[in-house]
């Protein structure tokens, strides 16, 4: 009964997220406005998706504002991290909690801070107030995802290099940095993805500047248009994920078959 119970859990829980996709990408292809009533199958959606200005135009503004704020928010973040290694424990953690104060607060908190702070500061809204806004809760970001990965660097590591006769800056792009390299893979995708779905605080800084959320939380009636745009998104989504997996799988593969022909080859030549 327990694990009954556990199962249909479950199921409630993918059912609440995956039926709305479901029914997106179904009304998608609906022949009809209505997103209540199947009017039969269409591709006209799509190629209005095509010829759809201003939802362009949004695009544009979110991948610009998302690659540019990840990469700002990557080098900065990666940059305080190696400083508060260098720092006492309570003073890194100190400044890590100064650092979260974006992550716990509540997002129209920090977008109204922002667009006073801006207006304050007499910076006019626009693609420069957008990106800087995204940098600031980006940045949090970078620092919890990189920060755990720069502690447990292993100092000997670091001290070898420089004994070998490597620079500061050498050791940091020779021994630092690949080994972060993964938590900042993670970061960038963590970044990139919180800037394009943002709403609130880019509906408070953004001025003129309409990004993808903010382009589709103010339209007053939802649009087929839409539908089409997000089961696009859900299949370049699934198509990346497919790929990287697949990649991931193969080289694990590759690497399992090397790793057997050594060992038959040493077990030979014995």
């Amino acid at each position: 009964m327990k694990r009954f119970i556990k199962s249909s859990y479950f199921a409630l829980i993918m059912l609440f997220i995956y039926v709305p996709i479901f029914v997106m990408i179904l009304f998608s292809f609906n022949n009809d406005t209505s997103l209540f009533s199947w009017q039969g199958f269409t591709w006209k959606w799509y190629g209005e998706l095509a010829s759809n200005s201003p939802l362009i135009k949004s695009l544009i503004v979110s991948l610009f504002v998302a690659m540019v704020s990840t990469v700002i928010s990557i080098i900065i973040g990666v940059m305080a991290c190696v400083g508060l290694t260098k720092v006492r424990r309570k003073t890194r953690n100190n400044w890590v909690r100064i650092a979260n104060i974006p992550l716990v607060n509540a997002d129209v908190i920090t977008a109204i801070g922002l667009m006073i702070f801006f207006v304050l500061a007499g910076i006019q809204f626009g693609s420069i107030t957008l990106i800087a806004a995204h940098v600031s809760f980006n940045v949090p970001y970078v620092i919890v995802t990189v920060l755990p990965f720069m502690l447990r660097i292993d100092q000997n590591m670091i001290q070898a290099s420089r004994d070998l006769g490597a620079t500061p800056r050498q050791t940091f792009y020779r021994v630092i940095l690949p080994t972060l390299l993964p938590s900042i893979i993670t970061a960038t995708g963590i970044c990139f993805a919180m800037s394009f779905d943002d709403f609130i605080i880019s509906y408070f800084t953004g001025g003129s500047q309409t990004n993808v959320s903010t382009f589709i939380y103010t339209q007053k009636k939802l649009k087929p248009v839409i539908n089409a745009f997000g089961t696009l998104l859900v299949l370049i989504i699934v198509t990346v994920f497919l790929i990287w997996n697949g990649v991931s799988i193969t080289r694990h593969h590759i690497a399992d078959t090397k790793m057997k022909i050594k060992k038959m080859n040493t077990k030979w030549n014995k």
